[in-house]
């Protein structure tokens, strides 16, 4: 048996009208350039139809896992879930709504191995996401460059994909929104070798954004008790 390279986890929250296509495209860019790879759809407790499309589209792909929470574990959640049943040597996460396309997520792992790096992610240079979301970043961004005297360039931008025994050290533990900065201030902090990539971030083909003011409370909220209490590995 192959040993597989990449593991990518997407978690799916009430998105049956939103992932066939996402999914369908990651497969595509992933077939023609990796090969050796999973991509683990995490049903992260939804109440559509996503569980039954997701085992359908299992059953047609074989580099298709699924897991299924009962729950919905918070978009953390979801991605940690995913990759403690991953077995590749670089393990991720991404989206499958449209924004993200599967030619970029190849490039940041690319980039990443090009450069030998420890952890690839991108850099959204151009968003179609709306003004307020642009807005959120750039004074998010900020907050965090503040509060933890860094300089780290758009610190929610996914895909990001590391090394397994970076993941692994990492000890990544913040089920909610609050992930992805986690692992970037991490990664700071142990000076790990970061490569970017620019992306083009599309606007949403279908369904709804599970991100809003009480997603950015929550990021505001989560940043300031990190800051005082520290960063655990």
């Amino acid at each position: 048996m192959n040993k597989i390279k990449l593991s990518i986890s997407a978690p799916l929250y009430n998105e049956s009208k939103n992932c066939v296509a996402g999914i369908k495209d990651m497969l595509k860019q992933l077939n023609k350039e990796v090969k050796s790879f999973e991509l683990i759809l995490v049903n992260n407790g939804s109440t559509d139809d996503t569980a039954d499309i997701i085992e359908k589209m299992k059953s047609k792909h074989k580099n298709i896992v699924t897991v299924h929470l009962k729950t919905n574990q918070g978009y953390g959640g979801g991605i940690i879930a995913g990759l403690k049943k991953s077995k590749g040597e670089y393990v991720g996460n991404t989206i499958l709504d449209g924004q993200i396309d599967g030619k970029d997520l190849v490039r940041v792992f690319n980039n990443m191995l090009k450069e030998e790096a420890d952890i690839g992610k991108s850099v959204r240079v151009k968003r179609h996401d709306g003004i307020k979301r642009k807005i959120f970043t750039i004074g998010y961004e900020s907050v965090i460059n503040i509060l933890f005297l860094t300089n780290i360039r758009d610190i929610n931008g996914y895909p990001k994909i590391m090394k397994r025994k970076i993941f692994n050290k990492l000890n990544i533990q913040n089920k909610n929104w609050f992930i992805d900065t986690e692992i970037m201030l991490k990664a700071k902090k142990r000076k790990l070798k970061i490569s970017q990539t620019p992306v083009i971030f599309r606007k949403r083909q279908g369904g709804t954004s599970h991100v809003n003011y009480g997603t950015a409370m929550e990021l505001f909220i989560t940043a300031v008790k990190t800051r005082f209490k520290g960063l655990k590995f």
